[in-house]
């Protein structure tokens, strides 16, 4: 997850600032390299890292992500408008994952499933089903209106905060952070959710200090 967060990061910073791009590209090849190092070192480090990840994208639905993701949209749909309160999904989700067995690929390694000893996560792993299955639509609905909100104040101003690569930065991660099928930590739980406000935070500074007033702002 923060590999796949750092390049994302650099590739969103390389669209953003044309004068960067050739840097994102030269430390994004950089980390790749010594990725690769690692996982030369370390191949075990590479099977849980690479191999372990295709094989559950690869038998995604069978796969503890997928299980835990289906049963936070089996919650939501069970409690569409409001959810089942927030951090209580651990107190229902058990109610919806009953795939109790270990998945074997064609290749004899084997993955975690859903078992008895690991009935059900405290959360779904993913931001906007955790918001879902807790919120219910009504939450996401606010949620998503506050981001839109921030988002289109960032555009109207795009011109000014474009100059300042550290505004840019902090847009890529908290663009990074917010894409749909990354997996995340709950998003009640401090170190999980600190990128995602201390992000949108920093922006609304940055609003505050390098957007130009709109023409009714300057004759109040």
């Amino acid at each position: 997850g923060g590999l796949l967060e750092m390049l994302t990061s650099c590739f969103l910073i390389g669209c953003f600032l044309s004068t960067y791009r050739r840097l994102m590209v030269k430390l994004t090849a950089l980390l790749l390299c010594l990725v690769s190092v690692v996982f030369i070192i370390t191949p075990e480090t590479f099977d849980r890292q690479i191999v372990s990840s295709i094989e559950k994208i690869k038998h995604f639905p069978e796969s503890d992500y997928g299980v835990v993701y289906r049963g936070g949209l089996r919650t939501f749909l069970d409690h569409p408008w409001v959810g089942v309160g927030v951090r209580q999904y651990r107190d229902v989700c058990h109610q919806h994952h009953h795939d109790l067995r270990m998945a074997t690929t064609p290749g004899g390694s084997s993955y975690r499933l859903i078992n008895e000893d690991y009935a059900c996560g405290h959360h779904p792993h993913n931001l906007y089903l955790e918001l879902l299955a807790e919120s219910g639509s009504v939450g996401l609905g606010l949620f998503c209106s506050m981001l839109i909100g921030l988002f289109y104040a960032l555009w109207q101003s795009r011109q000014e905060l474009i100059k300042h690569p550290f505004v840019v930065g902090c847009l890529a991660v908290l663009l990074s952070r917010l894409f749909p099928l990354y997996p995340a930590g709950s998003f009640y739980v401090v170190w999980g959710v600190i990128p995602i406000w201390l992000m949108i935070g920093i922006l609304l500074g940055a609003l505050r200090v390098f957007a130009k007033p709109s023409p009714s702002e300057g004759l109040s």
